[in-house]
């Protein structure tokens, strides 16, 4: 993977995660912006060897099952959905999958913080894209090191 589609699609995360704090929805206009930048980025990274049909078919498959869980039940937004599939396009499906199991792990870390200080109600939800930029991080640093 190069790193300027780590860096452009980094800079995407920072201010979706800023946003989905801030107001627990991301705008249409930032997908429009994103779903071209990370389409060049993934025909870019194909053509050049750096993901395989492997990686995408996998990233599909994982974006597919998150997105019937998702319909199924009302733990991740639709924006949370595009935005994997996104991800899924540009980094292939080991580093969408590695950076999915972080933000898990991470969101599972900040709810049990919040449970043992009790400030966590049954009815509390956390914007998931601030965790999910977070697992990215780390998996693609993972591999560029």
């Amino acid at each position: 993977m190069d790193k300027l589609s780590v860096v452009i699609i980094g800079i995407f995360l920072l201010l979706m995660s800023v946003e989905d704090v801030k107001s627990r929805q991301i705008k249409v206009r930032h997908f429009t912006l994103l779903l071209p930048i990370a389409l060049g980025c993934c025909v870019f990274n194909y053509r050049f060897g750096l993901i395989d049909k492997t990686d995408i078919l996998v990233s599909l498959v994982v974006v597919g099952v998150v997105g019937l869980f998702s319909l199924l039940s009302k733990g991740m937004g639709r924006a949370d959905v595009l935005l994997l599939f996104i991800l899924g396009m540009v980094f292939g499906g080991e580093i969408l999958v590695f950076g999915m199991l972080i933000s898990f792990g991470l969101i599972y870390c900040a709810a049990m913080m919040l449970l043992v200080r009790k400030k966590l109600k049954r009815t509390t939800t956390f914007p998931y894209i601030p965790f999910l930029s977070v697992g990215m991080l780390l998996a693609v640093t993972k591999t560029l090191v």
